[in-house]
């Protein structure tokens, strides 16, 4: 508003009404005013708004510009559409606040629920809960399912447990290092290669390429105790970014949703084979 209009206008109203009028006027100046500032949509600018797929859940990242001419501590997100998406909490917090021509670091927001390939994920930002609409949006999903496929076999071998796991990398990412931690504390595992050492955990470097498949084997041994009646175990992937996906080994009696289900341990006696002196006749 054009400032020449604003002191014409007091001046004016302490003439014609007096002052308790006056005081009356200028707080609702001093109203429109704010929320003239406050009103613009280019008020804050969004940056590299993207979904990125987490094992198997998509975060939405972004950062933001504060262009406002002051300090901004929150903003409020909240989904827009599709009405299968939410989030634990609308309130993004700046700590410290985030000064005028300020750009925050990158905000990671998981998104609870499910989005098909190629659909929108719509949002919308606001100053306040049901405050007016400051910025909108829709960002496309990427594909996003398990990153690896298993096949998997148990089988005994002269008293050992033999463990093949054909592993199929679904990310976009070369796959680095495995980390197997078996559920049961007497277990270990190792390469099927000497010098044989199994442990638990244990950690073993591949190279597994997008979409590259790998043929491993292992071998499984306990101590202390006899064996579980499964093969449970966690399975981190490490990538060549240092990022991870979690998979689970489930025992498959119990109904839970899982990468694979747990071998049973067969019946598993030495032959003794491996011991067998083979003598000539000179």
């Amino acid at each position: 508003m054009n400032k020449y209009l604003i002191i014409f206008i007091l001046f004016f109203s302490i003439g014609c009404f007096g002052i308790g009028q006056f005081q009356k006027i200028f707080s609702l100046l001093q109203s429109a005013t704010v929320e003239e500032e406050l009103t613009p949509a280019a008020d804050i600018e969004l940056i590299n708004p993207n979904l990125k797929c987490v094992n198997g859940s998509y975060i939405f990242e972004f950062a933001i510009n504060n262009k406002l001419k002051f300090n901004l501590d929150s903003v409020i997100l909240e989904v827009n559409s599709p009405s299968s998406i939410s989030i634990a909490s609308n309130l993004i917090i700046f700590n410290p606040y985030l000064g005028p021509s300020g750009v925050s670091g990158i905000i990671s927001v998981p998104l609870i629920g499910s989005l098909n390939a190629g659909q929108n994920f719509c949002y919308v930002f606001r100053y306040e809960t049901g405050g007016p609409t400051i910025l909108e949006g829709c960002v496309a999903a990427p594909p996003c399912g398990p990153c690896a496929s298993f096949e998997q076999n148990l089988s005994c071998v002269d008293g050992f447990y033999l463990y093949d796991l054909t592993i199929l990398n679904n990310s976009l990412d070369t796959i680095k290092l495995l980390k197997f931690t078996p559920d049961d504390p007497n277990v270990a595992i190792g390469e099927g290669e000497p010098p044989f050492i199994q442990s638990n955990p244990y950690t073993h470097s591949v190279n597994i390429a997008p979409n590259s498949t790998s043929n491993e084997e292992y071998i499984v041994s306990g101590s202390g105790a006899a064996f579980p009646n499964y093969f449970n175990y966690t399975l981190t992937l490490y990538d060549v970014n240092g990022d991870s996906c979690t998979v689970r080994c489930e025992d498959p009696s119990l109904p839970i949703e899982s990468a694979m289900k747990g071998i049973q341990f067969p019946e598993c006696e030495a032959t003794c084979e491996r011991t067998k002196i083979h003598l000539s006749a000179n």
